[in-house]
């Protein structure tokens, strides 16, 4: 899929016919891809997208309020002076911003669509605790397995701290490790406690396990979904 500039509204020729066009065709791939229930990353670069637009579009209309007017003329029958923004709109900055409004409207229906599917994988994803879970869980596995897949996908987390103007977030970062063939044997039990034997580093890790009650891509829905659960969960 082939992505967009992060100034893409602003960069080679500045035609509002032809930038719809773009994003016609951007929006068509985003779709398609929500529609087979590929969420990332085209849910995250969507909302980046809009939110360069919302932000360029706030910083202009901030610079024009803020910018200083010059006396132009006065109207002595209304007993009135008349002033002119020295910022003004010119032809180029009024079709940047046919660009940008068509563009934010265009994108709402696809950020609808994806929030949506969104919510619905999420309410057919149950997550659950494996085995003792430590007072310690910023470390641990993720067992991840769809409705029919054959095999549990193992994921090594890891989630960290970082603050940002005063407030506090946290992150968590994932590394494939293996995948375990589906048994009767090779349960999620069995899969953490092999872990433990095979992982000296981690003797007693916190375990989830994520079941997908439907067919979703692993990779683009399921792990970046999990993620975020657990995040919350923690």
């Amino acid at each position: 899929m082939e992505k967009l500039s992060p100034n893409w509204f602003i960069e080679g020729s500045i035609d509002a016919e032809l930038k719809k066009y773009v994003m016609l065709a951007y929006l068509q791939q985003v779709e398609d891809d929500f529609e087979h229930f590929k969420l990332y990353p085209n849910l995250a670069e969507l909302i980046s997208h809009y939110r360069n637009l919302v932000g360029f579009k706030e910083s202009k209309n901030l610079v024009q309020q803020n910018f200083p007017e010059i006396l132009t003329s006065i109207d002595a029958q209304q007993f009135r002076l008349i002033y002119e923004k020295i910022v003004a709109d010119d032809e180029l900055m009024q079709e940047i911003m046919n660009i940008v409004n068509q563009s934010m409207m265009m994108m709402k229906h696809a950020l609808n669509q994806g929030k949506d599917v969104y919510e619905t994988l999420e309410n057919r994803i149950k997550i659950e605790p494996i085995g003792i879970m430590p007072i310690y869980k910023n470390d641990g596995y993720l067992f991840l397995k769809t409705y029919s897949d054959k095999t549990t996908k193992v994921f090594q987390y890891h989630v960290s701290s970082f603050a940002q103007n005063t407030q506090e977030y946290r992150s968590i970062n994932t590394q494939w490790v293996c995948d375990y063939e589906y048994s009767l044997t090779t349960h999620f039990e069995f899969i953490k406690q092999d872990l433990v034997k095979k992982n000296k580093f981690l003797p007693n890790p916190a375990a989830f396990a994520a079941h997908a009650e439907i067919e979703i891509p692993i990779l683009e829905s399921l792990l970046p979904i999990v993620k975020r659960k657990i995040i919350q969960y923690l």
